[in-house]
C-alpha cells in the first residue's frame, strides 16, 4: 500500500513520466528530475508527513538526474552535461536542526549510561576484591590450622615409641624423653621421681616439655599431666 505525502506538479508534459525520484530520510527531502524540455528537476522544499503542493512549496530548474547528496546539498547536471552543486532551500534547515539535536541527546544519553554502567562495574570490581580479600584471609587461617595439625600429629609420631616404652617401664625404671630434651635435673628420672615431684619441679619441667598447665591446677594435676605427655600411664 503506497500513501502520498507530497504532490509533485508536472514536469513538462503531463504524459511524461519523471525521470529520476530521489528521497532523503535524513533531511525529509525528495528531489525529482525528468527528460521533458530538455531536462528540469524540481525540489519541493519540505516533507513534514502531510500532503502538499510543490507548486507553490518547492523549486524547479532546468538539468537532469537530480540526487540528494550530503546532508544539506544536492547535485544535478544541466544542459550543458556539467554536474552542479547547490544547498537545500533553507526550509530544510529547521529539520537538520532538529535531526542534529536528536542525535546529540541521543549520544549524551549513551554517555550517560556507559558511565552508569562503568561505575556498576567498578562497585562490582570493588566487592569482589572485597570478597576475594576476605577469601584468602580465610584461606591463610586455614593453613595456619593445617600447619599446627600437622605439627601435632609430628609430635605425637615422634613421641609414640618413648609413650609405649614408659607405659611399660616399672616405677623405678628410667623414664625416656624426647631426644631434643637434655637428661639432667630437674627432670625426674623415674616414675616414682615424678609421682613425688613438687610443684615448683613440675613448672619448670613443664616448661622444658612445652606444656601448659590450667589456671590455678593443683600439684596432682599438673603430675597428671606430665605423666599423660610422657605415656607414663600413672594415675596421680
Amino acid at each position: 500500500m503506497y500513501i502520498g505525502i507530497l504532490s509533485v506538479r508536472k514536469l513538462g508534459n503531463q504524459y511524461v513520466q519523471p525521470r529520476t525520484f530521489t528521497f532523503n530520510n535524513a533531511e525529509r527531502s525528495v528531489i525529482a528530475s525528468s527528460n521533458a524540455e530538455g531536462g528540469i528537476y524540481e525540489l519541493p522544499n519540505d516533507v513534514d508527513g502531510e500532503l502538499g503542493d510543490s507548486t507553490s512549496d518547492g523549486k524547479r530548474g532546468s538539468g537532469s538526474s537530480g540526487i540528494l547528496v550530503a546532508h544539506v546539498r544536492s547535485a544535478y547536471v544541466n544542459g550543458s552535461h556539467t554536474a552542479l552543486l547547490q544547498n537545500l532551500p533553507p526550509a530544510n534547515q529547521p529539520q537538520l536542526a532538529e535531526n542534529l539535536q536528536q542525535l546529540f541527546e541521543r549520544n549524551a544519553q549513551i554517555i550517560a549510561q556507559n558511565a552508569q554502567i562503568m561505575a556498576q562495574m567498578h562497585e562490582q570490581n570493588a566487592q569482589m576484591n572485597q570478597q576475594n580479600a576476605q577469601t584468602n584471609q580465610q584461606l591463610a587461617q586455614i593453613n595456619e590450622t593445617l600447619v599446627q595439625i600437622n605439627q601435632r600429629l609430628q609430635t605425637m609420631e615422634d613421641l609414640l615409641p618413648i609413650r609405649l616404652y614408659n607405659t611399660a617401664a616399672s616405677l623405678d625404671s628410667p623414664i625416656r624423653y624426647p631426644p631434643a630434651i637434655p637428661l639432667d635435673p630437674p627432670l625426674p628420672a623415674t616414675k616414682a621421681a615424678l609421682r613425688d615431684l613438687p610443684i615448683a619441679q613440675c613448672n619448670t619441667v613443664a616448661g622444658i616439655l612445652g606444656l601448659h598447665f590450667v589456671q590455678n591446677a593443683t600439684v596432682a594435676q599438673r603430675r597428671q599431666h606430665i605423666s599423660d605427655y610422657l605415656g607414663c600411664g600413672m594415675s596421680i
